[in-house]
């Protein structure tokens, strides 16, 4: 969004933040906002909604994130299938075989990506794999520590763990140190995004920047 504002102001547009959580057309008919262009951060399935009724009104739309629409639509996005792909093929490269992907929220435009290619990547590997799991946490450290507490408590855990975020993997790493699992000696993971945090867990999270 910063990059976006500085970007805009740079060749002399005003820019007006908008938040979503409430629809759109409504915000702008509220602050009575006649606007040229909008660029629609793409979360979730229902966001297509609110770009196509910019869209009907003859304002110009540019999505971030994947458009998933039927109209023509730009869109500036990052290479979510393909970063978890290589995420997990990482893994399966360094010999791992049980595997485990820590989904985000099911309709968040990123994680059906990022899910997308942690598949891909196992179908490609075929019976070299002997065992992949979809585990559900979200995308917020709560949910991936939640997850870990349960994958200690079971056993049998997955030798390579793929997260759709990183503020899950942060999460999952604190549950299964805490349970006495080392990292990445019985347990490697990689996280998606790159957030600075990342870099001050210990160990280190290995992750796929944006």
């Amino acid at each position: 969004v910063s990059g976006f504002v500085a970007g805009a102001e740079e060749h002399g547009y005003q820019v007006h933040l908008a938040d979503r959580s409430e629809p759109l057309m409504e915000v702008l008919r509220f602050h009575d906002l006649h606007v040229r262009a909008v660029a629609c951060v793409m979360l979730e399935h229902d966001d297509l909604q609110d770009a196509d009724a910019l869209l009907d009104k003859g304002v110009i739309v540019v999505a971030i994130n994947n458009y998933g629409g039927l109209r023509r639509v730009t869109s500036v996005s990052p290479e979510n299938r393909k970063g978890a792909y290589s995420a997990t093929k990482a893994l399966i490269d360094l010999g791992h075989r049980e595997l485990a992907f820590l989904a985000g929220p099911r309709l968040n435009l990123d994680a059906i990506e990022r899910r997308k290619g942690y598949d891909a990547a196992i179908r490609e590997a075929g019976h070299l794999i002997r065992r992949s799991t979809i585990i559900e946490t979200g995308f917020f450290e709560a949910g991936g520590f939640e997850q870990g507490q349960r994958l200690v408590k079971k056993g049998n855990l997955p030798t390579g763990i793929v997260a759709a975020s990183d503020l899950p993997a942060i999460g999952l790493m604190k549950a299964l140190i805490e349970g006495g699992v080392r990292i990445p000696q019985d347990v490697s993971i990689i996280g998606f995004g790159d957030f600075r945090l990342a870099a001050y867990m210990n160990p280190s999270l290995t992750t796929v920047r944006m």
